[in-house]
């Protein structure tokens, strides 16, 4: 998956910064020489801070790619060419994975109009909530038989038919209400 043009990067990076620091020391020890060794100083530093941004980069990429993926937003921005140079196949994967994501998204969204369709259309009210009290579904039947509109919580209920939301709170799974 991952190319060996990031390995080959990090490890040239780290010889070259290797070499400046032996070079540091030896002109500043043997040859006494401490301006070119301060100029070499220099470039050991920069090096750093080179191999520094090029790892942090690298992370913060792969970083904000699993975090779209976690949160489960197929609208992903990365830098396609900094991936496809150092990650041979990466990229292609990264596209699979973002692909196959708005492919389930727009699933998911078809199937959840699909079962409000239905609910909406059966003649039964339909109240769902979960233990926190908390509404997750309500049809159109529902709302007439209980004459509200649209609940976000069993405790607006109780404003309309006091005690009722509280009831329905204390149900166990497969209570139904008459």
């Amino acid at each position: 998956m991952g190319s060996n043009r990031y390995y080959i990067s990090v490890i040239l990076n780290c010889l070259l910064i290797f070499v400046s620091a032996f070079l540091f020391f030896y002109f500043l020890q043997v040859r006494q020489q401490p301006s070119t060794a301060a100029g070499i100083a220099i470039l050991a530093l920069l090096l750093t801070i080179r191999l520094i941004h090029y790892v942090s980069r690298t992370n913060r990429v792969l970083g904000n790619f699993l975090s779209y993926m976690h949160e489960k937003d197929p609208s992903l921005h990365y830098s396609v060419r900094y991936v496809k140079r150092h990650f041979k196949g990466l990229n292609e994967s990264m596209e699979s994975l973002i692909g196959e994501l708005k492919e389930s998204r727009i699933d998911l969204e078809v199937q959840t109009h699909y079962l409000k369709a239905i609910l909406d259309n059966v003649s039964t009210g339909i109240l769902s909530f979960n233990e926190a009290g908390e509404v997750r579904t309500m049809n159109n039947a529902a709302s007439e038989c209980l004459g509200t509109g649209p609940i976000n919580h069993l405790d607006h209920l109780d404003l309309r038919h006091p005690g009722l939301g509280t009831t329905i709170l204390g149900m166990r799974p497969g209570d139904q209400v008459t």
